[in-house]
């Protein structure tokens, strides 16, 4: 299976599974495909880096603490991406499909307890949508 189909296909489980174990699993036998590192490449992705420390925020107790995340890496010529997070003492890992709004991060927790979550995002451009100001910056409209 190409590179792409495979890519693709995790796309879908993601989206559909009810036992997102299946869609990590399926990452982790994405990552061992030839092409998968040599198309990866670093980038920027502003929106992601929010949803990424909301999702840090939720996994540390209390919300307290700071994630840390690993450049963001996409597949060339797709919409994924992919990186490594650690939130507080949890490292981990995310898959985020840009064009679908859909997402994965997982986090290990001491033990053999992984915490995963499957997130969605959609961008809103309306002058009649707020969101709220955080750590004192001016909110935005």
């Amino acid at each position: 299976m190409t590179l792409l189909a495979r890519i693709n296909k995790l796309k879908n489980t993601v989206l559909h599974a009810q036992n997102l174990d299946e869609a990590w699993m399926e990452f982790f036998d994405l990552t061992v495909h030839p092409d998968f590192m040599k198309q990866s490449v670093p980038c920027q992705l502003e929106n992601l880096h929010f949803i990424l420390d909301q999702i840090g925020k939720s996994v540390m107790p209390g919300g307290a603490g700071k994630l840390r995340a690993a450049p963001i890496v996409r597949c060339k010529g797709t919409d994924f991406y992919h990186g490594a997070l650690e939130a507080g003492d949890k490292p981990g890992a995310f898959i985020y499909f840009d064009d679908a709004g859909v997402g994965m991060a997982a986090f290990v927790a001491y033990g053999a307890k992984t915490e995963l979550c499957r997130f969605t995002a959609t961008l809103v451009n309306s002058p009649h949508c707020f969101v709220p100001a955080a750590d004192g910056s001016p909110a935005t409209h």
